[in-house]
């Protein structure tokens, strides 16, 4: 009966997550209440306490003097000056706590003591006025902008008095999304971007049109010309081919209907005509100085030389 007693406070024995970095004083009050419940005096804790570090705070536990390991309290003040003792922890916090804004789907509560548990971190001996001036501030700030428009309506409240009051304002739907006024500024934005969209396309088809306008003016003038050039040509039609036996036009000799020419051998022989050509006769003196006696039709056969007399 004793083993399955024990057994079974051993079971029930409450014991917070093992911290390795963060906000050791978050988790040293976990340890405390757990340590309370366990029924733990500060010698027991003492001994817990090590079992229940990783990482980070083990190595800074493990850095720590001998004397600063006999005591409970020593301890914890050694490690809290560690995780947040120092100044520049203390300037860290203080950044966070004025970037920290409330989460998508975040508890009114949770976001309140997210900010309490980083100002005290930044300031640890903080007045009370001061404290709720600053935490007011930061939680406003850190509301969407729906919920903090409605916040700032009440400058009279105290911290904790926005917070009662931001909760209640949270069940309502229009104010709980902190996405409420980002989607109604960004349909504006995009509704601007449409018709900006859509006088650009509007702009460019007109370009279109009227390039497509030139264009068919062009072509109708082309087809103007073109048609006063056809108009021209059927009043004043070429002549056709010369005919070398009767001097006509529009046939060629093989079908001239006038009797052939048979004394002109070159009139009926095409090729005949075809090896004539233009010839330069020209007298060359002894001065080299030519001088051009006859221009006239020559055959190739008909060859003269003429020298000086």
């Amino acid at each position: 009966m004793t083993t399955s007693t024990a057994t079974t406070r051993a079971n029930l024995l409450s014991v917070p997550e093992t911290f390795s970095d963060g906000d050791f004083g978050l988790w040293l009050r976990k340890f405390e209440l757990c340590s309370t419940a366990n029924g733990w005096k500060d010698d027991e804790m003492l001994k817990r306490l090590p079992t229940l570090l990783s990482g980070k705070a083990f190595v800074v536990f493990e850095r720590l003097g001998d004397d600063k390991k006999e005591d409970f309290k020593v301890l914890i003040a050694a490690i809290k000056e560690a995780f947040g003792g120092d100044e520049t922890s203390k300037h860290i916090a203080m950044m966070e706590f004025r970037r920290r804004a409330r989460k998508p789907g975040e508890d009114i509560q949770v976001f309140a003591y997210g900010l309490e548990t980083l100002l005290s971190r930044a300031i640890p001996n903080i007045g009370n006025d001061e404290r709720d001036t600053l935490l007011k501030q930061q939680f406003i700030e850190g509301s969407s902008p729906a919920l903090k428009r409605e916040l700032l309506q009440r400058p009279s409240l105290k911290y904790e008095e926005t917070v009662k009051i931001a909760q209640q304002l949270d069940l309502t739907p229009e104010l709980s999304s902190p996405n409420t006024d980002h989607d109604v500024n960004l349909t504006r934005v995009q509704r601007e971007n449409v018709s900006s969209s859509e006088s650009t396309v509007v702009r460019q088809l007109k370009e279109s049109v009227e390039v497509l306008t030139e264009k068919v003016n062009q072509l109708s003038a082309s087809v103007n010309n073109i048609s006063e050039v056809a108009a021209i040509r059927m009043e004043n039609p070429r002549r056709g081919r010369a005919c070398y036996n009767c001097g006509g036009f529009n046939h060629i000799a093989n079908e001239c209907r006038q009797p052939k020419r048979r004394n002109d051998r070159r009139r009926n022989d095409p090729g005949q005509r075809r090896n004539e050509n233009y010839c330069f006769v020209c007298v060359v003196t002894s001065d080299i100085s030519p001088v051009i006696v006859n221009i006239g039709i020559k055959p190739h056969n008909d060859t003269r030389e003429t020298t000086k007399g």
